[in-house]
């Protein structure tokens, strides 16, 4: 997973450094196998949820949240609903009642552009790499122009996830090996942007998905994933944050990468997704939902992450990626590759005040590397969790 956020994470070793914004991240991430970042494996039951939370509270969420379609696709990640760009729940927000819907980036940093370029070239040390997609591209329908895709949410959904508040939020308990890139610790606003998740409570299966994330005030009350609440602006017609996406990677044979940008408009002070080797542009976070993100980001991480609840008082048996450790290297282990951030000049620099945090090592690790190949700065990672080292 690839974060944003000016403050210190109470899970992450406190560090302080000379404050100097981040405006861009770019990182590209390989998943190897369908266990890849949070994974609940408990059970529900619908009768057992119901009583906590009355069908009427979900039937008011449902109402709110999903907006009328102008057509309505069928897909296996549920009904997937075109929605008119100027309708989606994100300006229902009462920050965003009067934005300007900005349907392209009003400046696209030139340094980005030549890094794209670089990187779709060369010699990375993997033998075979391909690009991944999202599953509901296989029937060929698209979202017309003027309409974003979203996902249609259903009464199921919230009811496994136990409430409508849990089915929008992150879970906090969690293992995880990180890399961090910190110039400064300030408060609470985060973005998360994550390539790859398998996380059965959200989503209601076992597949890998692409989503987003967002908080203001550090995961207390602002924010959710996707399109679950106002705040992230969708712009394309083509993208879905929250759909599953394919192939995975094999061991010891193709991999599979993920390559996203998310900077700040110098202008706006946006922060825009870009996904994918064709650089499309999803959407963006208004600078208005944030505080600090305003200015520029002051914490940079890429993470891999387990949902760690601690069934029975030991460790998660949840795989990180692969289930392999980070010293297996290429075809065995997950990683990210070609790290790097723009500065508020926009020019591409690599974090150099950087520190690893890995929750424990005997469950999941991280090697950190840097070649002058297209690897560039870059990290493999995972793990099996509970083991005979990890109880």
């Amino acid at each position: 997973m690839g974060c944003l956020h000016p403050r210190n994470r109470r899970y992450s070793s406190s560090s302080s450094f000379v404050p100097l914004p981040l405006f861009l991240v770019f990182f590209l991430a390989i998943f190897l196998e369908k266990s890849v970042g949070f994974v609940s494996k408990s059970e529900y039951s619908k009768d057992k949820q119901a009583s906590s939370l009355t069908i009427e509270s979900i039937q008011k969420y449902l109402a709110k949240i999903n907006k009328p379609a102008v057509m309505s696709i069928e897909s296996p990640d549920g009904i997937i609903d075109c929605v008119d760009k100027w309708k989606q729940p994100t300006f229902d927000h009462p920050l965003l009642k009067n934005h300007k819907l900005q349907l392209v980036p009003p400046e696209i940093p030139r340094a980005w552009k030549t890094k794209l370029n670089k990187m779709k070239q060369g010699d990375t040390n993997i033998s075979s790499v391909a690009s991944s997609w999202q599953v509901w591209h296989q029937n060929g329908t698209r979202c017309p122009q003027g309409t974003v895709p979203i996902l249609r949410v259903t009464e199921e959904d919230v009811l496994r996830a136990g409430s409508v508040h849990d089915f929008q939020r992150k879970p906090q308990k969690a293992a995880l090996a990180a890399l961090n890139a910190t110039v400064s610790v300030s408060p609470t606003d985060t973005v998360h942007v994550l390539p790859h998740e398998v996380y059965p409570r959200l989503f209601g299966d076992s597949n890998t998905h692409f989503f987003v994330y967002w908080t203001a005030d550090g995961y207390q009350s602002t924010g959710c994933y996707n399109l679950r609440c106002p705040g992230f602006v969708q712009v394309d017609e083509n993208i879905i944050v929250g759909s599953s996406i394919v192939p995975y990677s094999t061991i010891s044979g193709q991999q599979t990468e993920t390559i996203i940008h998310l900077w700040k408009d110098r202008g706006t002070g946006d922060w825009w997704l870009v996904y994918g080797p064709d650089s499309i542009k999803v959407g963006f976070w208004p600078a208005s939902l944030f505080t600090t993100l305003r200015e520029g980001a002051t914490t940079a991480q890429w993470v891999g992450e387990v949902t760690n609840t601690k069934p029975n008082g030991a460790h998660t048996p949840t795989q990180m990626s692969s289930g392999h450790f980070a010293e297996e290297g290429v075809g065995k282990a997950s990683y990210f590759r070609d790290l790097a951030m723009l500065d508020s000049n926009y020019a591409v620099t690599l974090p150099t005040e950087r520190f690893i945090d890995v929750s424990d090592a005997n469950c999941y690790n991280l090697d950190l590397r840097f070649t002058l190949d297209l690897m560039g700065l870059h990290f493999f990672y995972g793990g099996p969790g509970l083991n005979d080292n990890c109880p």
